[in-house]
């Protein structure tokens, strides 16, 4: 769920500022740096023990919305003949990726490169601060009905949250 940092609105042009703190999918966040019309700053996984990424991914891997079938373009189709094979098959190879970081550890390798194979089943935590043009520029493009799932998602939480908190003077 993301959370609205007490956000502001000046005093004499009116012109508002928001700032989120987010948990979402690893796989969307390069979508999310396409924004640059904000400040961003993102968790590192050169900054998080490997072991705590391990558990993450055995415990509660992330697990796309729903899995679309291929076709040509940028967005998905309807969701494939048979989501729940796609879901276990998901899952087997997210195990199959702690399994791996386990034993790259094992041998030494150093977290920089052990986590990066846990990437795609984590989530990651950013904070970023958009002015409120931009902001609107962001929802109209995230909420879109080609937007992916997982980021459409992340939007409507946001708008949310920015709903149920008032803004500052």
């Amino acid at each position: 769920q993301p959370t609205v940092v007490p956000h502001s609105v000046g005093q004499h042009s009116r012109a508002g500022v928001t700032t989120f703190l987010l948990t979402y999918p690893r796989f969307i966040h390069p979508q999310m740096m396409t924004h640059r019309m904000c400040a961003r700053n993102a968790q590192s996984s050169r900054a998080v023990p490997v072991r705590r990424m391990i558990d993450q991914v055995r415990d509660d891997p992330v697990i796309p919305i729903s899995f679309l079938a291929n076709q040509r373009g940028m967005v998905g189709g309807d969701e494939v003949a048979d989501p729940d094979r796609a879901r276990r098959e998901w899952v087997r190879a997210a195990r199959s990726a702690a399994s791996s970081a386990e034993e790259l550890s094992s041998i030494g390798l150093h977290k920089q490169h052990c986590n990066r194979v846990l990437e795609p089943f984590l989530t990651i935590t950013s904070v970023f601060t958009f002015q409120d043009v931009w902001l609107e520029h962001f929802f109209g493009l995230r909420m879109g009905d080609d937007a992916q799932p997982e980021i459409q998602t992340l939007a409507n939480a946001m708008l949310q949250a920015l709903a149920s908190s008032p803004p500052s003077v």
